[in-house]
């Protein structure tokens, strides 16, 4: 009797890795083909958002306003007085946001002096004493009469004295100047 095997029980060895490469092939060409049709098709579909709101900015344009520089003669015993304004608007529009403002005092601390905050009627408020010789100082000074109300024009004025007292007269002061900055910071508040 003559028994006739088929193709595959022959070739047992070798069928089966060949199959399975053909198929993987077959998948893989499939997967590209689908995915190149397909791709037009998600182009054509997008998300997006659109409406018809809009916003407001509060105004909110504060100011600073100083009189002169402070100039130092160099010498022990000499003083110096600026005056300067804070206020909650810039031109003639009324302020629409409230704000506070601190008031910043910055130094270079090459000589030794005392500095003095005072209101408009020369009423001291903070008084900062420096040694002249631990480098820049910053001081800040901030109150409740350096808060502004929303719609209201309102215009702090001061006074800053600087004073280098004439017991301060060391040698290793000798030819030495100092900047001073005064800067007014503000922010807005709820």
């Amino acid at each position: 009797m003559i028994q006739d095997k088929s193709k595959h029980e022959k070739n047992d060895k070798h069928y089966y890795p060949v199959l399975f490469f053909r198929i993987a092939a077959l998948f893989a060409c499939f997967t590209l083909i689908t995915t190149y049709l397909l791709s037009d098709a998600y182009s054509k579909f997008f998300s997006g958002v659109s409406g018809g709101g809009c916003a407001r900015v509060a105004r909110f344009s504060p100011d600073f306003t100083s009189a002169k520089v402070l100039d130092f003669k160099k010498t022990p015993g000499y003083n110096a007085q600026i005056g300067f304004s804070v206020q909650n608007y810039s031109d003639e529009s009324l302020p629409e946001t409230a704000m506070k403002c601190k008031i910043v005092l910055k130094t270079t601390g090459n000589i030794p002096l005392t500095f003095t905050l005072m209101d408009g009627e020369e009423n001291p408020l903070q008084t900062w004493e420096y040694d002249g010789t631990s480098g820049e100082q910053i001081y800040e000074y901030s109150d409740s009469s350096l808060v502004f109300d929303t719609g209201v024009k309102q215009i702090q004025a001061y006074k800053l004295k600087s004073e280098w007292t004439s017991d301060k007269n060391d040698a290793r002061f000798s030819g030495m100047t100092d900047a001073v900055y005064l800067e007014a910071v503000f922010e807005q508040i709820n």
